[in-house]
């Protein structure tokens, strides 16, 4: 009952699937795993291990993941390089290199968006502000104020959909 739970649970799990193959038959696929099942088996192979005839699981189904998931692709790399060619370790340093950007950017944008809601924010304030001020120049600086943020609002808005687009 619990392996079914469990199999159920991985079936709902998104992403790609793993198959890991008997260690001493090594023919046919045992069970498929889930990406962090992947990376925790890789994290518990040797370093040193080698694709001898004893080994037919193990580092054999390692290297059929290959190019499966990102995330597994560079676990590989970082514990066993001898498994990935040269071509295969500059594309993924290459692809890698880009995730990083890419999640700068989008780093980049949020903080944009939460200063343009933040501005928004204060804006509110001082045209409310600005409405209920019985002294005229109270009024017309919190007007202005208001009319400065929502500036600084559109502007950070602006910034931030360019970068995050």
């Amino acid at each position: 009952l619990a392996q079914r739970a469990q199999a159920e649970g991985d079936a709902r799990t998104p992403g790609p699937r793993f198959e890991a193959r008997d260690e001493f038959d090594g023919s046919q696929p045992v069970r498929e795993l889930t990406k962090d099942d992947a990376l925790a088996m890789i994290d518990r192979l040797p370093a040193d291990a080698d694709l001898g005839p004893v080994g037919r699981g193990g580092l054999r189904d390692v290297q059929a993941w290959k190019g499966k998931d990102p995330d597994v692709d560079l676990a590989i790399a970082s514990k066993f390089p001898h498994l990935m060619s040269q071509a295969e370790l500059v594309a993924l340093a290459a692809a890698e290199k880009e995730r990083h950007r890419a999640a700068a950017e989008y780093a980049e944008a949020q903080r944009l968006m939460q200063q343009a809601d933040r501005e928004d924010r204060l804006a509110d304030e001082a045209r409310s502000a600005a409405e209920h001020e019985p002294d005229p120049d109270e009024r017309a600086r919190a007007a202005a104020e208001a009319a400065q943020r929502d500036a600084h609002r559109n502007r950070a808005r602006e910034d931030g959909r360019a970068t995050y687009d």
